[in-house]
This record gives structure tokens, sequence and C-alpha cells, in this order.
């Protein structure tokens, strides 16, 4: 199981938890979900699904708290102006094991500030926080590429050239969605066979 995946289906059940929720209704929970097509049982869902379980979850008051301080948070990053948006910040970074040095670094990038302590702007934190969304999905999506190529023993280089794949696909998010889709395809299986007998 990959890191992602055993990542969320350990909060689904935090999540069930503390919401108190009986297994029949959270088995009618899942049914009730269409992107999940009928399925009722966490340990089948892809990352993607298992993301939405975790979204519906939160909807009805789950909160995910990070288990530990992110490292390097700044001693001087009041969070009495904004407190849901630092929250949130650090709970992605926590989520994603990087230090807060990374959220500076975006910072630094997308406004020219050094610091991610020093923003004061909501509407940049807000830019923040979906930049880090952005990094936490492109993660998620590589993190079952590699189990789904682990799983059928596809030697990812091996796939990217046999599929003319760009330098740097591995960070893409529509490059990845696409290889998900299409890998349970026998088409695709095929290729990666035909390719490995031709060597």
């Amino acid at each position: 199981m990959s890191n992602a995946r055993s990542r969320l289906i350990k909060l689904i059940h935090v999540a069930r938890r503390e919401l108190n929720m009986e297994d029949s209704d959270y088995r009618a929970m899942l049914a009730a979900m269409t992107a999940l097509e009928g399925q009722t049982s966490a340990a089948k869902l892809s990352v993607p699904n298992l993301e939405r379980v975790l979204e519906a979850l939160k909807q009805r008051g789950f909160k995910v708290r990070p288990n530990r301080k992110t490292k390097g948070k700044p001693h001087n990053f009041s969070s009495a102006s904004m407190p849901e948006m630092i929250t949130k910040i650090e709970a992605q970074l926590a989520d994603m094991k990087l230090p807060w040095s990374y959220a500076d670094g975006i910072a630094s990038n997308m406004f020219g500030i050094q610091k991610c302590s020093w923003i004061r702007q909501p509407d940049q934190l807000t830019a923040l926080i979906a930049a880090l969304d952005v990094e936490q999905q492109k993660r998620s999506l590589l993190s079952e590429v590699e189990a789904s190529f682990k799983e059928r023993g596809i030697d990812a280089e091996v796939f990217a050239k046999t599929n003319s794949l760009r330098k740097n696909w591995q960070r893409n998010r529509k490059v990845l969605s696409k290889i998900l889709e299409q890998l349970p395809s026998q088409r695709m299986i095929d290729i990666q066979q035909q390719h490995q007998v031709a060597q």
C-alpha cells in the first residue's frame, strides 16, 4: 500500500471514530457518493476517491490536526489575525513532511517576500495555500502511479519512453491523471509487454 493510501485510510478511520459514525451510516455515505461507483469500502478506493471520502467527512465536522509541529515554524508567525489559514498551511506542510522553509520558497517566488511569516495579506496566504494544495495533488497522484506501476511490474523509465512522455512528466497533474485512467486498459499493458519482448 502506498504512503498516500495508507495515510488517507488512517485519517478516514480517525474521522469515523471522532464523528461516532456507525458502520452502516459510513457505508451508506459511500454508497451515496456517485464518484465511488457503488464502492462501500475504503480499502478498494483509489487515492483521489479516498480524498473525496475524507472531504465528505470534513463536511460533517471532522478536522485534520497535524500530529506534530512542522519543522522550522517561525516563532514570530502570529496566527491571531488569520488562524485558520496559518493552521491550514501548517497541516499541508506536515502532510507532505516539508519544513516551513518550503513555504518560504513559495512566498519568495510568488510575491518576492522572503519569509512566509512576513505575509500579512489574506489573498497572498490564500494563494500560498492553493500552491501547496497543487503540490499535494502532484505528490498524491505520483504516489498512486508508482503504486500502480509496482503492482503491474512496469518500469517507469520504459513506460515514459514507450508512451513518449516529456521530461518531468512526474510533476504534471494532467499526465499523471491520464496515466491512472489508462493503466487498467489492456492496450497500455500490451504496449509494455511488447516492449519487454523486443528487448
